[in-house]
This record gives C-alpha cells, sequence and structure tokens, in this order.
C-alpha cells in the first residue's frame, strides 16, 4: 500500500509540474495576446471616434465658417442709408441664390426697419421689431464680433436654423443670416463610430444641433452625459447609456463654440474580440492536449524505470541479491540502474566477505575466552599473595610510626629546654643591658637635675626684677591717672567757657568735649593696666615661694639619684655572675638537642621507607585488581563477541547471492 502511494505521489508530482510547466506560460501568452489585441481595437475604435468628431469639426467649419465670412463682410460693406433700398435686396438676393443652406438673410435696421430676401413676412409686419431679438441685441453688444446665436425654429418657414449676426461697421444696424441646420443634421447622422457609435452636437447652450434620436433644438441641459461634454474638451469620459456602458469622446469647435462627442459602446470592443478569443482558447486546447500526450510519455519513460527500481529494491530488502535492472536508456535514469546493479553487486561481495571473516573472528574469540579465563586465574592467586603481603608491611609501618613518634617527643622535649635555657639567657643579657643603660640615665637625669637647680635660682632671680619692674609701672600709671584726671577737669572748664561763649564757641566745646571724653578713656585704661601689674606682683611673688620649694625638692632628689646609681651597680655584678652559669647550661643542650635531631631524622627515614614500601604494595594490588577487572572486562568482551559474530552468521544467511 506503501509502495502504490509513492508511485502515484510521483506520477502526480510530475503531471502537476509539467502542467504548470506547460500552462502557466501558455496561459501567460494567451492573456496577453487576448488583452493586446483588446487594447488594439479598444485604440482603434477610439481613433475611430475620434477621428469622426474630428471629420464632423471639418465639416461644422465647412459649413458655417463661409457664412461667418459673409456675414462679417455684409456688415462691412452695406450702408443703409446711403444705397437703395432695392439695390441692398438684390445683394440679398443674389447672396441668396449664390450660397447653400441659407434660409434667409436680413437687416435690422436703429430705426427699426427690416430688409430681408427671400421676403417671408417680416418687412410688411409693423408688429416686428428686429431691435427687440436677441440676435440683434448679441450683435449690437459685441460690435468687432460674429454671433451665432442658439439653434431656434423660424415662425415662417418651421426650419430649424441658427442666426448669424453682425452689426454693421457704420452703426446703422445688424445683418444677420439664418442658417438651415437640416444639411449639417443629415451629413452628421450618417456617420457611425463602429458598429452602433453615433456623433452627437450640442450648441454652447446644450440644446441639440444634430443627435440620430434626439429632436433639433432639444435642450438637454439636464442629462448627465450633456453636463460632462459641454464642460470637457478633447477628454474622454464614461457614462452609462440604456444600462450599457458607453464611452464619449469630448470636442470643442473653435468658431462655433458647439461641442462635438462620440459616443462609443465599450461591448462593441468585447464583440470584436470575442473571435480572438476563441480562436486562442482553440489554440490553448490545441496545445495542452500536444504537449499532454507528449508530457505522459515522458512521465512514463522515468515513472516506469523508478517502478522497476522500486520492486528490485523490495525484492533486495528481504535479503534476495540475484537481481538486477535492464538498461536500456543512457540518460540519468540509466545511470542511476547501472550505478543501483554495481550497489547490488557490492553488497553482494561485501556479504559473502563477512560470512568467511566472521567464521574466523568466531574462532578467535573462543581462544580469545579461553585464554583470558587462565589468565584470570594466575591474578587472582598474584592478589592473594599481595594482599597477605601488605599487611605484614601496614603492621611494621604502624611499629615505627610509633617510635618515630616516641623521638620525637624525646626531641621536642630536650629542644624546649634548649629554648627555654636560651630564653633565660637572652633575658639575663637583656637585665645586665638594661642596668647599664638605667645606671647611665641616672647619671643623666643627676646632670639635668643640677641643671634644673641652677635654672631655678635664675629663674627666682628674674622673677624678683620683673616685681621691681612692676612697682615702677605701677608709679608710672599712678602719675598717668593723675594727669588724666586733670585733663578731664580742664576739659570741662572748658566746656564751661564754651557754653558760655555761645554760638561761637560750639567748637571749642566740641573739642573739649572729645579731650574729656579721651581724659576718661585714658584714665580707665590706666586703671586696667594698674590692676594686671599687681596681678603680674602677686603672681611674681607666688613664683619665687614655688621656686624656693623646687629648689628644696631638687637637693632631695640628688640625694636620692646617688643612692639608686650605687644599687644599679651591684645588680649589674650579680647579674653577669647568672650570665657565666647560663652559657655553660646553654652550650651542653645544644650539644644534647643536636643529637636528638639526629635520631629523630634516622627514625623518619625509617618510616619514610616503611610508608614508601607500603604504598608500593597498594599499588601493586591496585594495579592487580585492576588486572583482573580487565582480564574479566576481556572475557565478558569476548562472549560478547563471540555472540555477536553469531548473531551476525545468523543474519547473513538471510541473504542469497548469486
Amino acid at each position: 500500500m506503501k509502495n502504490s502511494q509513492r508511485k502515484t505521489s510521483i506520477n502526480v508530482k510530475l503531471s502537476v509540474a509539467f502542467l504548470l510547466a506547460l500552462l502557466v506560460p501558455t496561459l501567460l501568452i494567451a492573456s496577453n495576446s487576448f488583452f493586446a489585441a483588446k487594447k488594439e481595437i479598444s485604440s482603434q475604435i477610439h481613433n475611430s471616434a475620434k477621428q469622426s468628431v474630428l471629420t464632423i469639426d471639418d465639416v461644422i467649419d465647412q459649413y458655417v465658417a463661409p457664412i461667418v465670412h459673409d456675414a462679417a463682410y455684409f456688415a462691412k460693406t452695406l450702408d443703409v442709408k446711403k444705397e437703395e433700398k432695392q439695390v441692398i435686396l438684390e445683394r440679398l438676393e443674389q447672396y441668396f441664390e449664390t450660397s447653400g443652406g441659407i434660409v434667409s438673410s436680413f437687416i435690422g435696421t436703429t430705426e427699426g426697419a427690416t430688409l430681408q430676401h427671400p421676403d417671408l413676412g417680416l418687412m410688411a409686419n409693423k408688429d416686428f421689431d428686429p431691435r427687440t431679438r436677441d440676435w440683434y441685441k448679441d450683435a449690437m453688444a459685441s460690435p468687432d464680433e460674429v454671433i451665432i446665436s442658439e439653434p431656434h425654429e423660424t415662425a415662417s418657414t418651421g426650419d430649424w436654423v441658427v442666426t448669424i449676426s453682425k452689426k454693421l461697421a457704420n452703426n446703422q444696424g445688424v445683418f444677420a443670416t439664418n442658417l438651415n441646420l437640416e444639411a449639417l443634421h443629415e451629413v452628421v447622422t450618417t456617420i457611425t463610430i463602429g458598429k452602433e457609435g453615433y456623433p452627437v452636437v450640442l450648441s454652447d447652450g446644450g440644446a441639440v444641433i444634430a443627435h440620430p434620436t434626439l429632436a433639433t433644438g432639444q435642450d438637454v441641459t439636464e442629462e448627465e452625459w450633456a453636463k460632462q461634454l459641454t464642460t470637457l474638451n478633447d477628454e474622454t469620459f464614461m457614462y452609462q447609456l440604456d444600462k450599457q456602458n458607453t464611452e464619449v469622446f469630448a470636442h470643442v469647435n473653435e468658431l462655433t463654440k458647439w461641442h462635438v462627442g462620440g459616443m462609443m459602446f465599450t461591448k462593441e470592443v468585447n464583440e470584436a474580440v470575442a473571435p480572438i478569443l476563441k480562436v486562442i482558447l482553440l489554440i490553448l486546447v490545441l496545445s495542452l492536449v500536444v504537449l499532454g500526450v507528449y508530457v505522459y510519455y515522458i512521465i512514463r519513460s522515468i515513472v516506469k524505470p523508478l517502478r522497476n527500481m522500486t520492486d528490485v529494491a523490495e525484492v533486495m530488502s528481504e535479503g534476495d541479491l540475484r537481481h538486477e535492472l535492464e538498461v536500456r536508456t543512457r540518460d540519468e535514469i540509466g545511470i542511476l540502474s547501472r550505478a543501483f546493479n554495481s550497489m547490488s553487486d557490492m553488497l553482494a561481495s561485501i556479504i559473502g566477505h563477512i560470512q568467511g571473516k566472521s567464521s574466523s573472528i568466531l574462532a578467535a574469540s573462543e581462544e580469545l575466552t579461553a585464554t583470558t579465563e587462565d589468565s584470570t586465574k594466575a591474578v587472582e592467586r598474584i592478589a592473594s599473595s599481595m594482599a597477605r603481603i601488605q599487611e605484614g608491611m601496614d603492621e611494621q609501618a604502624a611499629r615505627i610510626q610509633k617510635s618515630v613518634a616516641a623521638m620525637q617527643g624525646v626531641s621536642e622535649d630536650i629542644q624546649l629546654i634548649y629554648e627555654h635555657t636560651n630564653k633565660v639567657t637572652n633575658d639575663a643579657t637583656t637585665a645586665e643591658n638594661t642596668a647599664d643603660v638605667g645606671h647611665n640615665i641616672v647619671l643623666s637625669t643627676e646632670q639635668q637635675m643640677r641643671k634644673i637647680d641652677g635654672i631655678i635660682t635664675e629663674l627666682s632671680s628674674d622673677i624678683s626684677t620683673v616685681n621691681d619692674y612692676a612697682t615702677q609701672i605701677n608709679e608710672i600709671v599712678n602719675v598717668i591717672t593723675s594727669i588724666s584726671e586733670q585733663t578731664n577737669l580742664l576739659a570741662l572748664n572748658a566746656a564751661i567757657e564754651a557754653a558760655r561763649a555761645g554760638e561761637h564757641g560750639k567748637g571749642f566745646a566740641v573739642v573739649a568735649d572729645e579731650v574729656r571724653k579721651l581724659a576718661e578713656q585714658t584714665n580707665q585704661s590706666t586703671i586696667e593696666v594698674q590692676d594686671i601689674v599687681n596681678a603680674i606682683q602677686r603672681e611674681s611673688t607666688r613664683s619665687v615661694a614655688s621656686m624656693q620649694r623646687t629648689s628644696g625638692e631638687v637637693a632631695k632628689g640628688l640625694d636620692m639619684f646617688m643612692q639608686t646609681e650605687h644599687n644599679f651597680m651591684e645588680v649589674k655584678q650579680f647579674i653577669e655572675a647568672i650570665n657565666q652559669q647560663l652559657d655553660a647550661v646553654l652550650a651542653n643542650s645544644q650539644k644534647i638537642a643536636a643529637s636528638s635531631d639526629s635520631v629523630v631524622d634516622d627514625m623518619e627515614e625509617v618510616a619514610r621507607i616503611s610508608d614508601a614500601s607500603v604504598s608500593e604494595m597498594e599499588t601493586i594490588a591496585e594495579a592487580t585488581e585492576e588486572q583482573l577487572g580487565a582480564m574479566e572486562e576481556i572475557t565478558a568482551t569476548a562472549e560478547t563477541l563471540e555472540s555477536s559474530v553469531e548473531e551476525l552468521q545468523h543474519e547473513i544467511t538471510k541473504f542469497q547471492v548469486k
């Protein structure tokens, strides 16, 4: 079932791939051709409509332009006042007979008179006043232009006309001509655009001039198509007419300002391209049929060899390698088939080779299993012997370790004695040095105390001198105080005299007041100085007493320093005797410590050698155990290999080779 699904999938994939490869480009080419043809036909119809509109534009110019030119000519040459009425009528008659499409020509004067040919009753109609008509008013309002009126029906003949008018150059009236629209209508309505399209002509005011179905003069300004036609020029617009999409090309005639439109139905484009579409579809179908047959044979030539290859592969998957593919082509399928046959031959060769080698491997694995079993037993015996040797080495190492520990304890005690003796010796030496330093310090201190005693004596003398100076300063301050009091009295007297002097003594009063203030400040300052001097005298007296007491204490200190110096000398002699005894003890303890260290080193070396032996034995035991484990693994591997070879031989028997 899976194979059938796989074959169907390949067929479907190839079919879809070829179908897309053929269908997509074909559809693109067909669609591009169709739309290009449609565009070309649409362009041709548009050009036809445009050409028809331009043709009608030329027809309008040819039909109206001569009349416009004639109106300008008559407006320039006619002179109603100077020329005889009959002469003017003859000229109008001659013009009527030589021109086509004219219903009548007439002149409306500024006095309200009318001259007409052919005479349609206007000249005899006293109620007719040309000055009230639009053609007259418009011409008079635009004297330099030829006026073309909106289409209208004449009352006398019933014809639909446009009035072409021009103000006379001498301002005597207006010349006008009624141009019949019937001939223009017939010409325009005979023109067709495409099959059903037609042209339309509207006036500038939105009245019909020519239309195949609408009456001339009909007002169509409310129609949507008319609104667009009268607002555009040389442009195209779309609208719906009777539920049909209609395209209109709009154009404005420069002479008349009439709007010409070319109407064409878009369905005509579709009808025109319908035969082309049928041809394209027919070619498309035929191409697909032919290419489909060709693709069928291509897919068949690809799928059939693949099916054969699949069948052979399924047989090979069951172990039968005796089948080969038939190679008939030299393309990629043929190359793949030959490679498949080569692969089958190579696989058969490999399986045969494996069959031969598996027997050899099986025999070798059996021999390996037997050998490893013998080796395992020998290794087990070696491991048992090594275990007993290791136990003896462990016990010997333990005893050596105990001896080393005991010797280390003795060595440590001897070393401790040596260290303590050395420390006492060092302390004695330090004490001796300290005694020397203390003796020197006492001598130095005694000298400093004697210097201090001399300085105190000098300081006591200096303080007495300061006390004398303070007494002298106090006397000077008393003099200054007396002077400041007298100055204050003088300033007071001066102020009194200045007050008596009135205005003339104000300046002197100010000076006297300032002098009085200075005298008061001086008196205050002398009081403060006297207080300070008195304080200095009191302190100097106390300092002299303190110096005398200090001098006595210094004398006592000198006596004590002399006694201390004698004691330091006795201590130094005692420490020197102790140092001599400690040096002897230190030398003996140093010798004992050196001997004990040597014994400890020897014991440690023995312990190290014992430990190394134990370590080596452990290493040998571990190696023996590892070797035993490896032999067991080799045995297990050999057994596994033997089992695998047997399974391989069993699997190989499933293949059938040539």
